[in-house]
């Protein structure tokens, strides 16, 4: 799976760059990633119409690939999940309801939130050329944090925008975004071990008010990682043009390291193990690092077992195993 950016977006974000001279999103997007690196929030770096558009030339891609590939993964634990209402937390440029919009044609209403007035001015610009029902849908200028109410939703995205909140207001912030929940909560953050640990936290608030585990986890117990180790996991996506001359990179490819979190309402079967790090392939083997519901395993696929080799041969970092 390659989750790149569909085609009518790749276009409508090559039009909006073009309004903008070279110099100037590279000088955006050059600050973009000094302060992602650095956690800092986007309101300290996305300041101007210009930053918001190199924004999305730099790193709409990658987040897009993180969030696509975390909710391709619930999707496949919850195959019947058809959900009708979306709402997009700190939704900045619209990306995670770009993703939803292109997994879930069930989704007839999008709410969008954010306070960062750049990121809303290009979230309406790319609307325009979106496919409805996305085309009209709610962006507001609101203060996650101060907002006490949030409209009830199937499906609630927090894509990337923990990380740009103090800690003291995330375990309120995500009570709040429960009880809201009608379905599916999915938080996907940068793939740190503080991002992992925060998540933790976060694991565990949620599964005393009820919530149910339905990934990146195999059961509801304590995780087994210790440190130095965490879960994270990578999604390779390809590099558009544009994305290489805002990011001044001559690779035409990029991996995007994320953790993610998604819980839900009803119970999802919990069946096989996940797997939690590039397979190891050798000349008659591959050895998996798995995740199970009582723990860590790791399994040795020989391939003189052509049946079982031929079934996980094509599975990779992230996936389900039998």
């Amino acid at each position: 799976m390659t989750p790149n950016l569909p085609p009518w977006l790749r276009s409508a974000i090559e039009q909006l760059v073009q309004t903008y001279s070279t110099q100037d999103l590279s000088v955006s997007s050059a600050n973009i990633t000094h302060n992602y690196r650095n956690l800092k929030p986007s309101n300290q770096t996305i300041v101007k119409d210009a930053d918001g558009a190199a924004y999305c030339a730099s790193r709409m891609p990658a987040t897009y690939a993180a969030i696509s590939a975390s909710l391709a993964y619930v999707l496949r634990r919850l195959p019947e999940f058809k959900p009708i209402t979306l709402l997009d937390i700190g939704a900045g440029p619209g990306t995670a309801s770009f993703v939803a919009e292109a997994q879930l044609p069930s989704l007839q209403s999008f709410t969008l939130l954010d306070d960062n007035a750049p990121f809303l001015n290009i979230a309406k610009q790319l609307m325009i050329d979106a496919p409805p029902p996305l085309r009209q849908a709610q962006i507001l200028d609101s203060n996650i944090i101060k907002s006490t109410e949030f409209p009830k939703s199937d499906l609630i995205l927090a894509g990337y925008s923990l990380v740009e909140l103090p800690v003291s207001t995330q375990s309120s912030l995500v009570q709040r975004l429960w009880q809201t929940c009608t379905g599916v909560l999915l938080i996907v953050e940068p793939g740190t071990p503080k991002a992992y640990q925060r998540l933790m936290v976060l694991r565990d608030q949620l599964i005393a008010q009820g919530a149910h585990v339905v990934a990146p986890c195999m059961g509801q117990g304590a995780c087994p990682l210790s440190a130095p180790d965490w879960c994270h996991f990578s999604q390779r996506l390809a590099r558009s043009r544009a994305h290489m001359q805002a990011k001044g990179a001559h690779v035409p490819f990029e991996d995007e390291k994320f953790s993610y979190l998604a819980v839900s309402r009803t119970q999802s079967q919990m069946s096989g193990f996940r797997i939690l790090a590039p397979p190891k392939e050798s000349k008659g083997a591959i050895e998996f690092k798995l995740c199970a519901d009582n723990g860590l395993k790791n399994r040795l696929i020989p391939s003189r077992d052509k049946q079982a080799y031929k079934q996980v041969r094509k599975l990779g970092w992230g996936d389900v195993i039998a």
